[in-house]
């Protein structure tokens, strides 16, 4: 007898339509990166037009070194503008994460990789308690990774 519709779970449809091939997965890979980039074009804040003269198409990007507090683009087709500006986007994205990290949120991933691969289970503890003892109540630990420098590593 077959399952009542209502205890299918989505995982058991997604299952189905993968494995009998009425779901594909490049597409609809395709389309998740389509939205992303409508997204991020989408809140671009400059507008994106084409040079009547040459052709070119044209936009700024932000930059806080220029007086404008923003720097000219410019490509020759408007695809090739696009991905330049999704590619800067997304290089800020990296570089504001990558600045929150500190060692207090590095901590508990690096600790999970250590346990994974150590067959020694006191080396855990001891690493846990030696984190506890010189680092746990200290600022250093909340300090961005990126900057950190020799002197702070000293102390």
């Amino acid at each position: 007898m077959a399952k009542p519709i209502s205890s299918i779970s989505e995982k058991d449809i997604l299952n189905y339509l993968i494995e009998n091939s009425i779901l594909d997965l490049d597409g609809v890979q395709a389309e998740m990166t389509n939205k992303k980039r409508e997204e991020i074009l989408s809140q671009h804040p400059y507008k994106i037009y084409q040079e009547k003269s040459s052709g070119r198409w044209r936009t700024y990007i932000p930059d806080s070194t220029k007086p404008g507090k923003r720097k000219p683009l410019v490509k020759t087709s408007k695809e090739n503008l696009e991905n330049y500006i999704i590619d800067y986007y997304l290089s800020q994205d990296k570089a504001v994460k990558l600045k929150q990290i500190t060692l207090e949120t590095l901590y508990t991933e690096w600790l999970k990789y250590k346990r994974d691969h150590t067959t020694a289970e006191t080396y855990i503890i001891r690493i846990n308690t030696d984190w506890k003892k010189y680092y746990a109540n200290t600022e250093i630990i909340q300090k961005p990774i990126v900057e950190l420098n020799k002197l702070d590593l000293d102390n």
